[in-house]
């Protein structure tokens, strides 16, 4: 029990990729998932109560796992976005520069698909991150 805390980023991280799954499958079935919050605010305050009784707060907050999480994935987004762009200004021809028969968006569909994968996955993680902060207020 004693390290109980490191158990805790692993489970946020199914947690957070269950969410995103979630969202995904209310997209294809055309609903509004932007007006739709599904939030395990039980597993929360859960993990706020865990860690309150046994007294490893501080020892979760050491890991510093929310901050590393979101350089990562905000390091990954301004890589992808750096290579579609690199992508971009290779294919750029002559007649392209004109933006005559460009599309609205150049970037290609994979990196788009990434692109947008990362940023659920960020906005998920700070939700998941401000409720778990609430939490632990709740229970001081």
């Amino acid at each position: 029990m004693k390290d109980l805390f490191q158990t805790f980023p692993s489970v946020i991280i199914n947690l957070v990729n269950s969410r995103v799954r979630h969202k995904d499958k209310l997209l294809v079935k055309e609903y509004d998932s932007g007006s739709t919050h599904y939030m395990h605010d039980s597993f929360l305050m859960g993990t706020a109560f865990s860690l309150k009784v046994l007294g490893q707060e501080r020892s979760f907050d050491e890991l510093n796992w929310f901050a590393s999480t979101r350089k990562s994935l905000e390091d990954k987004i301004s890589s992808l976005e750096g290579s579609s762009k690199v992508e971009e200004n290779g294919k750029v021809g002559s007649l392209a520069r004109l933006n005559l028969w460009r599309q609205s968006s150049s970037i290609p569909v994979e990196i788009q698909k990434d692109l947008d994968e990362c940023k659920r996955y960020q906005k998920e993680i700070e939700l998941v991150e401000h409720v778990l902060n609430i939490s632990r207020t709740l229970m001081s």
